[in-house]
């Protein structure tokens, strides 16, 4: 696995696997400095012919052995085609290339302009009577780190874990609407902690939800050996929160010695996705003031390599945090470590609702109230955006109720949520680039 140019052997012929922007980047890169190196052709596992970027493109089955030295692998999925290739014979002769610069590059702007404000209205009003997509569920907002770029640290909000029978009456409401994903992604907290996990989700398999995915700090990943048995069967993604791979980035960023404990887990876990040859895709998600290249240093992540390398585990740079979200004001730059930022607060009074508002993003709280926006809160997760109360009967049905389209007017009168007001995520709503008539 590489990440800079100059890690390429040369002098040599060498193929790019990928046709798409982390191919193209490579491609100008190699001609920008490494003259040794020629390139013949992309790979592409779809495509039979044609060209990119002036060269031509091969399909796998249809790459000439003698004509190149070696493959270097730019896309994401690069574990399905590291199994073509293997199973071509070539997967001794590739390289699987992390464009760190991915992390660094400022996001590509979002597409569609921006609603009004009385635009937005209208678009919420237009989806009355539909079901979002998914829940988010905090199950317990208790967590066992205490990250430097986390509010959990001065957050005083009584601990509560969800009870399976709250879950239960949920997942069944879900079910029934249709919502087909259940995203274990907590507002502030560590699933794992939840005793009753497992449990939930076989209920929600029971319910008849079909996607399950989670994100954690993995920390509990080492401690229970069904855990991560049940966690790559169960679940679409599993993605893990890392400051770096190494004990002093966990006592420095995350605030626990718990770096073995989040190796053997995560080592017990590949072990069994690559057994299996299926299950979860178990992403590691970059939360440090440390450079990319520096983590691929760390004692774990080069006992980790193997699996990386198949794609049995992935690490995506650009998959990670290079600005640090403010928790609308409850993390400062004081809070951060080294070369750790935070991002701007781009909103202004007059701006449209958020399309988490407007969208119905819902995370549902341990007591089984409904709360819009599953990313963000001030000071409390029990605050101004709850639009079902615990022991709710139907609800499913607030989404895009009665309270729901008041918080929506309220935000076009000027009048936003707490946790809105100085929040670093703000996303406006935005028309369909496709649709310049609306």
């Amino acid at each position: 696995m590489l990440y800079d140019v100059s890690q390429l052997p040369g002098p040599a012929r060498v193929c790019i696997y990928g046709t798409g922007g982390r191919a193209a980047e490579l491609k100008q890169r190699i001609e920008a400095s490494r003259p040794d190196l020629e390139i013949i052709c992309f790979g592409d596992s779809f495509k039979k012919g044609g060209e990119f970027q002036g060269l031509p493109v091969v399909n796998a089955e249809g790459l000439d052995r003698d004509g190149f030295d070696y493959i270097v692998i730019t896309s994401y999925f690069y574990d399905q085609i590291w199994a073509t290739l293997e199973g071509l014979g070539l997967a001794e002769r590739c390289f699987v290339f992390f464009d760190l610069a991915a992390g660094t590059r400022e996001s590509a702007p979002a597409k569609g302009s921006a609603l009004g404000p009385a635009e937005s209205l209208e678009a919420f009003e237009a989806m009355r009577g539909q079901a979002p997509g998914q829940l988010n569920f905090t199950l317990t907002n208790a967590c066992n780190s205490r990250c430097v770029f986390c509010a959990y640290k001065t957050y005083r909000e009584k601990r509560q874990t969800m009870d399976l029978t709250t879950f239960a009456r949920i997942a069944e409401a879900m079910a029934g609407s249709k919502v087909e994903v259940a995203d274990f992604s907590p507002l502030i907290g560590e699933t794992l902690l939840d005793p009753g996990f497992k449990d939930k989700v076989s209920c929600a398999r029971e319910a008849g939800i079909k996607t399950l995915r989670l994100t954690t700090n993995a920390i509990l990943l080492g401690r229970d050996p069904d855990l991560p048995a049940l966690l790559v069967e169960a679940m679409e993604t599993i993605s893990v929160s890392i400051p770096g791979l190494a004990p002093e980035a966990y006592r420095e960023v995350f605030g626990v010695d718990v770096y073995q404990d989040v190796l053997n887990g995560l080592l017990l876990a590949a072990e069994i996705k690559a057994a299996r040859g299926r299950g979860a895709k178990i992403n590691l998600c970059h939360r440090s003031y440390r450079p990319a290249e520096a983590i691929f240093h760390d004692p774990g992540f080069e006992r980790l390599l193997p699996y990386l390398k198949q794609g049995v585990i992935f690490f995506d740079p650009g998959d990670g945090s290079v600005e640090f979200d403010n928790w609308s004001g409850a993390v400062s730059d004081q809070d951060l470590l080294g070369s750790m930022s935070l991002k701007a607060v781009r909103s202004r009074p007059d701006d449209p609702p958020c399309e988490f508002i407007v969208n119905g993003s819902v995370t549902v709280l341990p007591d089984g109230a409904f709360r819009l926006c599953p990313c963000r809160f001030r000071d409390l997760i029990h605050d101004d955006l709850v639009i079902a109360q615990p022991g709710d009967p139907a609800p499913m049905d607030a989404i895009f109720g009665p309270v729901h389209r008041q918080l929506v007017t309220d935000w076009v009168a000027g009048r936003r949520p707490r946790a809105c007001v100085n929040c670093s995520l703000y996303r406006p709503c935005r028309r369909e680039p496709d649709s310049p008539g609306k």
